[in-house]
């Protein structure tokens, strides 16, 4: 995390306080799950009123605020912690996928901010 993204996120919870940002983190997180939805469904039922572009630029918002939020998270519960807690949990899943070493993947993913149409292909279900 940069210094200056240290310092805003150190003043907005000084602000507004720690019980106040982590509400308003859940607020954030509720959005993107609702984004999610809508993206989803405009990839794979053209629903009517959800335009695929906008739903998708959509889920990009989403992401980037609740990564704001999540940073104000971090810092409010130990950013140690959660980092040790984390570094756990990918030894589990590692272990789940059976992997011994990390290792970058075959081929890198796919980049779907360039190819959006592409990207429901990814969400499974028929093709």
């Amino acid at each position: 995390m940069l210094l200056e993204e240290r310092t805003i996120y150190e003043h907005a919870i000084s602000r507004w306080g720690a019980e106040l940002q982590t509400v308003k983190a859940c607020e954030e997180l509720a959005e993107l799950i609702r984004a999610l939805s809508r993206v989803t469904l405009a990839a794979k039922t053209a629903a009517p009123g959800i335009e695929y572009n906008a739903a998708w630029d959509n889920v990009l918002e989403e992401l980037a605020d609740v990564e704001i939020m999540l940073a104000q998270l971090r810092m409010i519960f130990d950013d140690k912690d959660v980092d040790r807690i984390r570094a756990g949990k990918l030894r589990r899943l590692a272990g789940i996928l059976g992997m011994t070493e990390i290792k970058p993947p075959a081929r890198p993913p796919m980049d779907a901010a360039e190819h959006p149409e592409d990207w429901s292909g990814q969400l499974g279900g028929e093709d």
